[in-house]
C-alpha cells in the first residue's frame, strides 16, 4: 500500500509542447504548488483545488476528484489514458514544482516505468538540486529551466548550475530551457547560455520565450529572431522553440 499521497493538478494525455520532444506523444501528471512566484506563470495548481482529469484528449470535459490522491488512485488515471489511448512516449511529470513531491514520486515512477513501460520525462525549475539528486535515477530526461532573475524574482544561478551538473554526472538526458520575455535583457539570456556551454557543451540549449495573451510570445518575430542569432554567437546548438500547445489551445 502506498505511504505517500500529493496534491495533483492535473492528468491528461496530449502532445509535447515544449523542447525538442515536440509533438510526440506524452501522458502528463502536474502536480500542485510551487516554491517559486515566477512573474510569466500561467499555470494554475493550487494543492487545495480538485485534480482534474481529462478522460478524453482534447475534450477539455474534466472530472474532478478531491486531493491528495494516493499512488493507486493516480496510477489507475495513467493506465486508464494508456490503455485507451496507446503509444505514449514519455509520462510528463510538470508543474507546479513535481520536486515537491519527491517521496511521493519515488514510489509511483518505478511502476510507471515498470508496468507502463513509459519513459519518464521531468519538467523541473531547476531549483531544488538536492530533490533531483534522489529522483534522477528514475528520470530519461530532465528539462531544466534556467530562469533569468527578472522573471522568478530572485537569483537562482547557484542551485541552477548545480542541478546542471547533476543531470551531466549522471548522464541522464538533459534538456536545459533557457526562458526570457520583455521583462528580462539579453545579458540574462547570454548568462544561461554560458552556463550550458561550459556544463553541458553537448546538449542543446532551448530559447522558451514567455508567452503573452493568446498564447503568442510577448516578443515579436523580430525581436525573437535577433535574440536567436546572437545567442547563436554562445553556443553551437541554440534552438528557439515556443510553447506549442499554447499556439493549438490544448492542454
Amino acid at each position: 500500500m502506498s505511504r505517500h499521497t500529493a496534491p495533483i493538478s492535473e492528468v491528461f494525455s496530449s502532445l509535447a509542447g515544449e523542447g525538442p520532444q515536440v509533438g510526440r506523444r506524452q501522458l502528463f501528471l502536474r502536480t500542485a504548488g510551487c516554491h517559486l512566484d515566477c512573474s510569466y506563470c500561467d499555470t494554475f495548481t493550487d494543492p487545495a483545488e480538485p485534480c482534474r482529469f481529462e478522460r478524453l484528449p482534447g475534450s477539455g470535459r474534466l472530472v474532478e476528484v478531491a486531493n491528495p490522491l494516493d499512488l493507486e488512485a493516480v496510477f489507475a488515471m495513467l493506465t486508464e489514458l494508456e490503455g485507451v489511448y496507446p503509444g505514449h512516449v514519455h509520462l510528463a511529470v510538470t508543474g507546479g514544482e513535481p520536486l515537491l513531491h519527491a517521496e511521493f514520486l519515488l514510489e509511483l515512477l518505478p511502476r510507471v516505468k515498470d508496468e507502463l513501460g513509459l519513459a519518464v520525462h521531468l519538467e523541473y525549475s531547476g531549483t531544488l538540486p538536492e530533490e533531483l539528486r534522489r529522483v534522477i535515477d528514475l528520470c530519461d530526461v530532465v528539462a531544466c529551466d534556467i530562469k533569468p532573475a527578472s522573471l522568478c524574482g530572485r537569483d537562482v544561478t547557484g542551485v541552477t548550475r548545480r542541478s546542471l551538473e547533476l543531470c551531466v554526472a549522471v548522464g541522464v538526458e538533459l534538456v536545459p530551457k533557457v526562458i526570457f520575455g520583455r521583462e528580462s535583457d539579453f545579458a540574462e539570456v547570454e548568462a544561461g547560455v554560458r552556463m550550458v556551454a561550459g556544463i553541458a557543451p553537448d546538449a542543446p540549449v532551448i530559447l522558451q520565450p514567455v508567452h503573452g495573451p493568446g498564447g503568442l510570445p510577448d516578443l515579436s518575430g523580430p525581436e525573437l529572431l535577433e535574440t536567436l542569432i546572437r545567442a547563436s554567437r554562445l553556443h553551437p546548438d541554440v534552438r528557439l522553440i515556443p510553447q506549442v500547445h499554447k499556439l493549438l489551445a490544448v492542454r
